[in-house]
Parts: structure tokens; C-alpha cells; sequence
């Protein structure tokens, strides 16, 4: 008995110790990847947690993962309360899409930055063609080509294929012949005269020809349709005319230009009885002279000669 009542007060200290000893509460570790919030948490914990900055021409999407205890996982920003197990949880992002406006044409759409989408502008209306595209131009590839692309910004945009009105030219014996806007400059030229003839003027709308005695010259296309014609001469400006005089062996021909003849004929002579020559003359009556500079008479014969003459009759 006495042995028993020295243990009893050590029992008791041993007891003491025993019932007094606290347990440690259990923690768990929290991933977030691509965000903030990582850590060891006790169960039951709200912690917050954050999604990283997008980068450009993308957007937070979801949370995805261990995500059972995420408060709103399309929110960037939220919480989520500690289950009682390790976590990981992330952060996902998508490409923005923006809208693409195009007036007057096709390759509208929403469409994500950098890509490339063809436009192509509506067919014109009558008496139009395609101009230039308008609005936000800066990524198109060629804003004067119907059909083109441009390079998705990273935003909205809009775009506008413009028109113009135009008007035909139509170009007779010569060429320039076209649909332009109006004051365009088209160089307009005449067609080569035929043998024994030259340019003479442009007849028909020309108004807004330069020089209408000119035979390569320039039209400013007016608002409206237009039509010309190169006309020509015999080759010799009235009251002008030429004949062969006498049994020539081979037809001569007369031409002027800005006051310059060019005369070609044949025949055996210019004598007696038996002229025979190409003859440029005009209707006279009484008196009169005529004065004529020979600069040049070509050698086709020791008695092939040129000059002035005047005639009774042919």
C-alpha cells in the first residue's frame, strides 16, 4: 500500500501533462498558375486570387483546375476557399476579336488582331467606277484596288469603298478613246493621213481640247460624254487645188504645213506645146503676183525644174 501511494502523485503529474498538449492545425498548399494568391492555407480559408495582365490582343478567360471552391471562375479577380487538399488552379486567356465594318463591299466579320482579310468593294453603278477605300485605312494593303486586304488592327474598324462618276470619250480617226472622270487630261492623237492628205482639225465636242488644229493634242474630259473626229484635207488648204497638167507617167500630189508646200509630180518638160507637170494653183482674176521661196528641188533630171507659173487654162 505504501508503494502505491508514492505512484498515485506521479500518475497524477504525468496526467497533467498529457491532457494539456494542443494539436497543430493541418495546412495545404494553394498553385496559381499564371496568377497571384500562392500559398499554404489551413482548410476552409477564403484567399484571393488574381489572374495575370493579358498580353496584347488577348483577354482573361476562365479559371480552370482544382476550381469547386473558385467564387466566379470568368472573374480575373475573385477567391477561393481552401478545400481540404492541395490545389492548383489557372489562369486561361483567349485572342480578342474585333469587329470589322465594311460599307459598300464584302469581308465584314469579327476577327482577331493581325489577321489578314480580304475586302473586295461592290460592283460601281452605272456610269461609275471604283475610287478609293475610305475610314480606317491605315492596315489596308492598297486603298485604290477594288479588291484588296487589310491587316486586322487591334480594335474595331470601319471602312467605305468610295465611287466616282465617269464618262466615255469616243475618239474618231485617232486614238484616246476611254471612260475618265471628268477633268482628266487624255492625250488624243490623230490617225497618219491617208496619200495625199493631212490633218486638217477636231470637230465635235471640243471644248475642252487644247489645240483643235494641233493632230496630237490633249482633251480635259468634261462632265458628260464625249465624241471627236480628226478630219483631214486633200492636202492643201482651200482655195487651194492641184491637177496633173499634160500625159504625166505617174500622178503627182501637193501637200501644206504651216505654210511649207511639198509638191511631187512628173512629166517630160515644161515647153513649148507639151507641158507635162503637177500643177498647185487657185482661181485668178485680174491682176496680181505671187512670190515663192525654192529652198530645195530635187535632181531627178537636168531639166526637172520647179517655180511660178500662171495659166490661162488647164
Amino acid at each position: 500500500m505504501k508503494r502505491l501511494a508514492r505512484l498515485l502523485p506521479v500518475l497524477a503529474i504525468i496526467g497533467m501533462f498529457i491532457g494539456s498538449a494542443a494539436a497543430v492545425p493541418a495546412t495545404y498548399t494553394l498553385t496559381v498558375v499564371n496568377g497571384s494568391g500562392d500559398g499554404t492555407y489551413r482548410r476552409n480559408t477564403t484567399v484571393d486570387i488574381s489572374a495575370d495582365a493579358p498580353g496584347q490582343g488577348q483577354q482573361f478567360d476562365q479559371w480552370t483546375g482544382d476550381t469547386g471552391n473558385v467564387d466566379d471562375i470568368y472573374a480575373s479577380d475573385t477567391t477561393i476557399r481552401m478545400p481540404g487538399a492541395a490545389t492548383t488552379v489557372t489562369a486561361t486567356y483567349a485572342n480578342i476579336t474585333y469587329t470589322l465594318t465594311v460599307n459598300s463591299g464584302t469581308g465584314d466579320g469579327n476577327y482577331e488582331m493581325d489577321t489578314v482579310v480580304g475586302i473586295v468593294a461592290d460592283a460601281p453603278g452605272g456610269g461609275q467606277i471604283f475610287d478609293v477605300w475610305t475610314g480606317d485605312t491605315t492596315n489596308i494593303d492598297d486603298i485604290n484596288e477594288s479588291n484588296t486586304t487589310i491587316t486586322m488592327p487591334a480594335s474595331a474598324a470601319e471602312i467605305t469603298a468610295t465611287y466616282v462618276n465617269v464618262y466615255d470619250l469616243t475618239v474618231n480617226s485617232g486614238t484616246g478613246d476611254g471612260t475618265y472622270e471628268a477633268s482628266t487630261v487624255v492625250g488624243i492623237v490623230a490617225d497618219a493621213p491617208g496619200e495625199g492628205e493631212t490633218f486638217d482639225v477636231w470637230t465635235g465636242d471640243t471644248a475642252g481640247i487644247d489645240d483643235v488644229n494641233e493632230s496630237n493634242t490633249t482633251i480635259t474630259m468634261p462632265a458628260s460624254d464625249a465624241e471627236i473626229t480628226a478630219t483631214y484635207t486633200s492636202g492643201i488648204p482651200a482655195p487651194w487645188d492641184n491637177t496633173d497638167i499634160g500625159d504625166v507617167g505617174a500622178a503627182g500630189s501637193a501637200a501644206e504645213s504651216d505654210g511649207n508646200w511639198t509638191i511631187e509630180g512628173s512629166g517630160f518638160d515644161i515647153w513649148g506645146t507639151t507641158d507635162e507637170f503637177h500643177f498647185v494653183y487657185q482661181p485668178w482674176s485680174g491682176d496680181g503676183q505671187i512670190v515663192a521661196y525654192v529652198p530645195s528641188l530635187e535632181n531627178t533630171d537636168v531639166w526637172a525644174k520647179g517655180g511660178v507659173m500662171f495659166r490661162e487654162t488647164l
